[in-house]
């Protein structure tokens, strides 16, 4: 857009310095040429007059007319001269010097032998005077000409410029148009495939991939969307190295569980153990209560016995104590080593 705007300010200034050509020194060649053309025509028509009347006074208004035109037409040259600076201009300048001289030369003598009271031939107007006036309009003619044919070329380059100031303001607009849209694919292209790539990776991490190489940016890039795919690689690393941690403490309490479970059989079984001695206690116990409620028993029946032994006569009693005291004392000994622990 900006080399179409150089363009369009430089044709701008082309056609501005053809439209002051135009409307300056062209168009005042042409005018002033035009007018030159004018003064050579009438000049010629007043030599006519003042060869041809006899009215004095007519004739002295128009010699000062003649001459006023005269000064006119020497103020039109020099202008003309300094205007036109190309060569052909000043080749078409040394024609009309050279034929308005020739005219001048022929129109003054004329003139002079006008007034000198000469009878000049019937043919000296049309023989003389009016080849060499018509030889300098000619001239001059061919300078207005050159102008006016200046001023079309002129006209026509404006128009050529403004045609191709057109093409290329168009052709730069479209040109312009095409490498927006080149940018604008280039740019949400860069924009979108590094998104595209990292939502496809964030993806895969939420299904549980952490193997997805993420590219790595370039050296020095300030690219926010690398910075973003960098951090993303960052934390992809990351989470693969507390994924590992944690597995390994997972495979940790594993061995730790199994180990514990090991412990709860063994302690189980010697629970089971212990539960197993503890009712042989319990029934050694019952059968030592009842062996004790035994001897209590007999302890019971001895005392009786002694009581009654007392009162029996002697030879009773060496009865009981030889052969009924020591069943009793074995019988007891026997149910205390029965009901004795292991």
């Amino acid at each position: 857009m900006s080399l179409s705007a150089a363009v369009g300010i430089w044709r701008l200034a082309g056609l501005q310095d053809i439209a002051d050509d135009l409307g300056g020194a062209s168009s005042e060649r042409a005018l002033l040429a035009r007018e030159l053309h004018a003064i050579v025509v009438l000049s010629s028509a007043r030599a006519e007059t003042l060869l041809e009347i006899d009215n004095p006074a007519y004739a002295a208004r128009i010699d000062a007319d003649r001459k006023a035109t005269s000064a006119r037409s020497s103020e039109v040259r020099k202008r003309l001269d300094e205007l036109a600076a190309d060569a052909e201009s000043q080749a078409l300048f040394d024609a009309i010097d050279k034929a308005g001289n020739g005219f001048r030369t022929v129109r003054d003598d004329l003139v002079k032998r006008r007034k000198a009271g000469e009878a000049l031939p019937p043919d000296a107007i049309a023989n003389q005077l009016r080849p060499a006036a018509d030889a300098y309009a000619a001239a001059v003619n061919k300078l207005a000409e050159f102008q006016r044919q200046r001023v079309a070329e002129a006209r026509e380059a404006a128009a050529r410029s403004e045609r191709q100031g057109i093409t290329l303001l168009a052709a730069g607009s479209l040109v312009g148009l095409l490498l927006s849209l080149a940018c604008a694919w280039l740019l949400s292209r860069s924009i979108l495939r590094p998104l595209a790539h990292a939502s496809e990776v964030t993806d895969r991490i939420a299904e549980g991939d952490l193997t997805s190489a993420v590219p790595e940016p370039q050296a020095g890039s300030r690219d926010e969307l690398r910075a973003l795919l960098a951090r993303l690689s960052g934390m992809q690393a990351r989470l693969a190295e507390l994924v590992v941690g944690m597995r390994q403490a997972s495979t940790s309490v594993a061995g730790a569980s199994s180990e514990i479970a090991a412990g709860n059989s063994d302690l189980s079984a010697r629970t089971e153990q212990t539960a197993s001695n503890l009712e042989e206690i319990a029934a050694s116990m019952e059968e030592l209560l009842a062996t004790v409620r035994h001897s209590a028993d007999a302890a019971v029946q001895a005392s009786t016995l002694a009581t009654d032994a007392a009162a029996l006569p002697s030879a009773a009693v060496t009865l009981w104590t030889v052969w009924w005291a020591p069943w009793t004392v074995s019988h007891c000994r026997r149910a205390a080593l029965r009901t004795s622990p292991a």
